[in-house]
C-alpha cells in the first residue's frame, strides 16, 4: 500500500482534504483510487459521514461515462 502514514501527523487538525486527481493519468488513477480509500479507512476519516463517502467513490469511478457533472456533485448550492 502507498498511503502516506505521517499525512495525519503534518496535519492533526484538518477538517477537510482535496484530493485532486489527474484523470488523463489513465496510468496511476489505481493507485490514487487505493491511497483514497486508504485514507478514509483511517481515524478521523471513518467519522465522514457515509453520504459524503458515497459521493466520493461516485467522483472516483474509473468509467468515464459514468463520472459525475458538476451539477451533481454540486446540487441546488452552485446555481441557486
Amino acid at each position: 500500500m502507498r498511503f502516506r502514514p505521517y499525512w495525519r501527523c503534518y496535519f492533526p487538525n484538518t477538517k477537510a482534504i482535496i484530493y485532486v486527481v489527474d484523470s488523463s493519468d489513465t496510468d496511476r488513477i489505481g493507485i490514487a483510487k487505493e491511497e483514497f480509500h486508504a485514507i478514509l479507512e483511517r481515524d478521523p476519516w471513518p467519522k465522514v459521514s457515509d453520504n459524503a463517502k458515497d459521493l466520493v467513490k461516485k467522483m472516483l469511478n474509473p468509467d468515464p461515462k459514468q463520472h459525475l457533472t458538476i451539477q451533481e456533485v454540486l446540487g441546488p448550492w452552485c446555481w441557486n
